[in-house]
């Protein structure tokens, strides 16, 4: 009977803890119960005789949010402040001028050309206006006489003929002889010495060169006698063969 009592002591342990467990569980489902109401929304408050609000209808749209704050504008930029004004250049140095060469000493006078002074017996008048310088002018071995101017512009005016022989015509680029009418082309004649004698030979003329008389046709070219009176361009201007 020494083991009744052992049993009856591990009993109440037993029981002991089954309620110390019971107590635990009991604490702990009431703080799990506390929590939940703590967590929930609680209804508004009605006032007496009010009814209660009807629940939220379900798919009935959410009340309207409101409108978030309208942000203030910021602040105007500050106006910007003028640029300063670009100093003008420096004004470029002043550059000093060449120097001027010294002018070149002055040309020395051409010297006159020289004066021919004919023989005695043969008379020669030469206008610088209305002929070149020629060398007609100038007595040379070999004189074969003059031509004397009878008639015309040139009338009055003697020129020899030498083995050189002289052009008339109207372009003094051209013609020894010069005659200033558009009647007379700017070549119009030859008179010079061929074989000894003197000829005058048209050089391709438009108004033509006679011979003593008009009439008597244009020549092309002719041998001259002594008192032999050469006609240019229809009587423009006349001259004798002489050879005294």
């Amino acid at each position: 009977m020494e083991f009744i009592p052992i049993v009856a002591g591990g009993l109440l342990v037993v029981g002991f803890l089954m309620m110390v467990v019971a107590a635990v569980m009991l604490i702990a489902r009431k703080g799990k119960k506390g929590g939940a109401q703590a967590a929930a929304p609680k209804a508004p408050s009605r006032g007496p005789g009010r009814p209660p609000a009807p629940p939220p209808r379900r798919g009935q749209d959410a009340p309207p949010t409101p409108p978030p704050p309208r942000a203030s504008a910021p602040p105007p930029p500050a106006p910007a402040m003028p640029a300063p004004a670009a100093m003008p250049p420096p004004p470029p140095p002043p550059v000093a001028a060449p120097a001027m060469a010294p002018p070149p000493p002055p040309m020395p006078p051409a010297a006159p050309p020289p004066v021919f002074e004919p023989a005695a017996g043969h008379t020669v008048a030469m206008d610088p206006s209305e002929y070149m310088p020629a060398t007609l002018a100038q007595p040379r071995p070999g004189y074969y006489g003059r031509f004397v101017g009878v008639r015309g512009v040139l009338e009055g005016r003697e020129v020899p003929i030498d083995e050189t022989g002289f052009v008339i015509g109207r372009d003094h680029t051209l013609a020894q002889l010069v005659i200033s009418d558009p009647r007379v082309s700017k070549k119009h004649c030859w008179v010079g010495v061929r074989g000894g004698e003197v000829w005058v030979i048209d050089q391709g003329s438009t108004n033509g060169t006679y011979v003593n008389d008009v009439t008597a046709g244009r020549i092309t070219e002719r041998r001259l006698d002594r008192g032999d009176v050469v006609i240019v361009s229809e009587d423009v201007a006349r001259f004798e063969f002489r050879l005294d």
